[in-house]
């Protein structure tokens, strides 16, 4: 008999299934989707995302030894020195206190170097090994490295990980004086959406042929950035992100809790628990470079922050080589923002109150309050509703006409203005919600694509020549990706376990 409960589990996951002798097994799944508080406390009725139940991914069945490599978290310490500690998981619970050997090889060297090193509580750390042959990733230039570990003496069991040698920090552009996120300390205007994995056709189980459509739509409108909301997504995005050079905010499950809820230390436990899950499935990928939590929180007040501190805490704990964020709708009158090494506001001018005329000096503002910190500012959300393919010469509510408008002030007001680090317009596309009067369809239609990906031309075409004027190149070709079958001692292929692509 085997059993265990999951709860709000958004990252991939492991689970041990009792060894048995016989050859045919029955894994059964119950899955409910209702929202039982007790159950699943980070899942609520009001979230304005619908929350689809059951398996959303691919499920694999591994067979291991009672002692097995888990994962390597490749950790950079010097990045222009190629330098990197390798935290490798062992999975097994025999395993408490022992000295293995580990064979590390890098990039299909045959070679490679020995270590041996002590595995205390599963995790064994090899210090200060030096990539040979090392190149720094970024977006203009995306090369990533591959690594092999073998464990050779108290057990067999080998893994391979993809990784990106990169430095992502907070630093003042030279140029303009204002402060910047900077990868390898070049400061970078991050410029795109606020994207959920949805899609009415596949739900939240997206083909990598519409994750590749996706990423095809952000480098046409000259994108080079996706905030992924309000949970942690597929892998795969994340993989085809890493080969592309887009850049990635990361996030896990918890919407506009109240005050109560961050307060309350079962919450608390179960958003450490998250979050560490999602490190564990997200490490290795340079893509991401903004760490995430809590969106929309009640981080107005000073209750609230100690949650904060601990999240922000347990991502530096964990060297995530990124730079820790939320997006406050409380703004200014958040209480909690020295957590932040990034500031990140949600507001919405000429939506929920105000005119476009407010938009410039609404973000401008923001802008100026960040600045006074010492911080980066990115534009975590902003935007309007529009119904696909309503026009109106009146510039209505609800109208592609009015929506332009919003998202065409909102555009020139980021690309002109260096003290703004970086927009997510929300949102990329038309996402399924809960109904009400401010949601025509039972959707959030504020996207600039309806929900099957299609334009609303005008919004599409204002931002796209804002942010193309920005980085004429970004959207100069749409990327090409395609699938190969994975060959026999394929290292990459065994990386990813499933797909490989070339670009």
């Amino acid at each position: 008999m085997f059993s265990d409960l999951l709860v709000c589990r958004c990252s991939p996951f492991w689970l041990d299934v009792p060894a048995s002798l016989s050859p045919d097994r029955e894994f059964v799944v119950v899955a409910d989707n209702r929202f039982i508080s007790e159950l699943t406390p980070l899942h609520s009725e009001h979230y304005d995302f619908y929350q689809y139940g059951g398996i959303a991914r691919s499920v694999y069945l591994h067979e291991v030894k009672a002692l097995s490599l888990d994962n390597v978290d490749v950790v950079i310490r010097k990045a222009k020195e190629g330098m990197v500690d390798l935290r490798i998981r062992v999975h097994g619970s025999e395993l408490t206190s022992a000295k293995e050997t580990f064979a590390v090889a890098f990039d299909g060297d045959t070679q490679g170097q020995v270590y041996s090193e002590v595995v205390m509580n599963g995790i064994a750390v090899i210090t200060e090994v030096t990539v040979p042959n090392h190149k720094l990733w970024s977006p203009q230039m995306p090369q990533l490295h591959l690594v092999q570990i073998s464990a050779i003496s108290g057990f067999n069991d080998s893994v391979v990980v993809r990784f990106g040698i990169r430095e992502v920090s907070s630093c003042k552009d030279s140029k303009t004086g204002s402060m910047a996120v900077c990868v390898n300390e070049q400061p970078i205007k991050l410029l795109g959406f606020s994207k959920h994995d949805m899609h009415p056709a596949f739900g939240i189980s997206l083909p990598d042929q519409q994750l590749i459509q996706d990423i095809q739509l952000l480098k046409q409108l000259g994108g080079n950035y996706y905030r992924l909301v309000h949970y942690p997504h597929n892998p795969h995005l994340l993989d085809m992100c890493d080969k592309l050079g887009i850049l990635l905010w990361q996030e896990t499950l918890g919407w506009g809790l109240s005050e109560s809820m961050i307060a309350n230390p079962t919450i608390r436990t179960q958003l450490l628990h998250d979050l560490g899950e999602m490190v564990n499935n997200t490490f290795n990928h340079p893509s991401v470079i903004i760490w995430a939590f809590l969106n929309e929180g009640a981080s107005d007040h000073t209750d609230s922050c100690e949650t904060y501190k601990a999240l922000s805490n347990r991502y530096k704990e964990l060297n995530v080589n990124g730079l820790v964020s939320w997006a406050s709708n409380r703004k200014t009158n958040d209480k909690c923002l020295e957590a932040a090494e990034v500031v990140s506001f949600n507001s919405y001018p000429g939506w929920y109150g105000g005119s476009v005329n407010d938009i410039p000096s609404t973000i401008l503002g923001e802008a100026e309050f960040v600045a006074q910190l010492g911080k980066p500012f990115i534009k975590s959300e902003i935007g309007a509703g529009a119904i696909p393919g309503w026009q109106d010469p009146m510039n209505g509510f609800w109208t592609e006409n009015y929506q332009s408008l919003v998202l065409g002030a909102v555009t020139k007001t980021v690309v002109s203005n260096s003290t703004i680090t970086g927009v997510s317009l929300w949102q990329f596309c038309d996402t399924r919600t809960k109904p009400g009067i401010e949601r025509p369809r039972a959707f959030n239609n504020k996207g600039i694509l309806d929900e099957h990906r299609r334009p609303k031309q005008t919004s599409f075409l204002i931002v796209q020549m804002a942010y193309t004027s920005f980085n004429h190149t970004a959207a100069s070709s749409v990327t090409q990706l395609t699938y190969r079958t994975p060959q026999n001692n394929d290292l990459e292929a065994e990386s990813r376990k499933t797909l490989v692509w070339t670009v």
